[in-house]
């Protein structure tokens, strides 16, 4: 059997389909799966067996609607499968699985369960599904047999590539401290201030460390305000797949609830995240058990947004500004 699996965006959405992919292979070696993505993902897949991706350049030769439909022709050409498993469940995904005209599975996200957890009043705090396991649901409707098996780590890390990271494998004594301090959504993100005090703690604290700072590459500039060392930036520096390689070589890994906390998990990198508008409940929790989620559970007004990008109702964002430096380097500690 081939299939077609659709998952565009995000990157941390992307990221997570990887334990699902490659463990429903790895059950069902008879299995193709062609996965259609946007472009620059594919260095999350390295080494699948029977895994196909497909990049789908969405703001170039394929943008719009005469896009989908040249790049479902495309598809339709190149390969012949049996069914589509719409892993992301938006328009543009739903318009590409009518123009393939195959029988198509497409993700129920719990719209409505996420909106009673998000809901400013009679909020109902449950631990909803995980993104993981919608995808799975999906799998075991087309008939697909499996068991639900995630060994860490599920990123596979190419080692030739360890010349490219080398620059920041011969420092000190390889006491590696990764920080991905940004998200897309200010609602998730711990304020700069609270982090350029936490570097300057843990230089102090831990002095052999050797912290490397990640993100993209608009994001460099804020990245320069938390170190006056330009070789701690490894943003815009290399490849995403040596990035990926990096971030297995980590000590700990400290970010935000965002696509670095999902890689540096599956890994098998221990993961402190830090959570602000958003929940682990929503079901974007890290998948594995070597991560510690700092957040100020005493709030009832979280979580406020599945994906952070609502204005904080109380205005004074305090699931963010209420989580102190020192209390985030008490847990560095404690893991490291």
């Amino acid at each position: 059997m081939h299939i077609f699996a659709i998952r565009f965006s995000a990157m941390g959405d992307v990221v997570l389909t990887v334990p699902v992919l490659r463990h429903v292979l790895n059950q069902n070696p008879e299995l193709k799966i062609t996965l259609v993505t946007k472009k620059g993902f594919s260095a999350f897949f390295e080494g699948i067996k029977n895994l196909t991706i497909e990049e789908m350049d969405t703001s170039g030769k394929y943008a719009g609607v005469w896009g989908l439909w040249k790049f479902s022709g495309y598809l339709k050409k190149k390969y012949a499968v049996d069914l589509v498993i719409d892993l992301h469940g938006v328009t543009r995904s739903m318009l590409l699985t009518f123009l393939l005209r195959k029988k198509t599975f497409t993700i129920n996200k719990g719209r409505v369960e996420k909106s009673r957890l998000t809901r400013k009043h009679n909020k109902i705090l449950n631990n909803l599904k995980h993104t993981t396991e919608r995808y799975l649901d999906l799998f075991t409707q087309a008939g697909i047999n499996y068991k639900l098996m995630i060994p860490l780590p599920m990123l596979n890390t190419n080692q030739n590539l360890l010349p490219e990271i080398q620059p920041w494998l011969s420092k000190k004594n390889n006491l590696l401290i990764g920080i991905a301090p940004l998200t897309q959504h200010f609602q998730k993100q711990w304020p700069l201030e609270y982090m350029i005090e936490l570097v300057k703690k843990i230089k102090n604290k831990i002095p052999d460390a050797e912290i490397i700072l990640f993100g993209s590459n608009k994001e460099i500039p804020v990245l320069k305000t938390l170190t006056a060392n330009p070789s701690e930036i490894v943003a815009g520096k290399i490849s995403l797949e040596a990035e990926i390689l990096l971030i297995s070589k980590l000590k700990i890994m400290i970010c935000m609830d965002s696509s670095n906390m999902h890689i540096a998990a599956l890994t098998g990198v221990p993961t402190l995240s830090i959570w602000g508008a958003t929940h682990p409940y929503a079901g974007y929790a890290p998948l594995g058990s070597n991560h510690t989620i700092i957040q100020n559970s005493s709030l009832t007004c979280r979580p406020c947004a599945i994906f952070g990008n609502k204005p904080c109702y109380r205005k004074d964002l305090a699931c963010l500004n209420s989580l102190n430096s020192d209390m985030i380097l008490d847990n560095i500690l404690k893991i490291i």
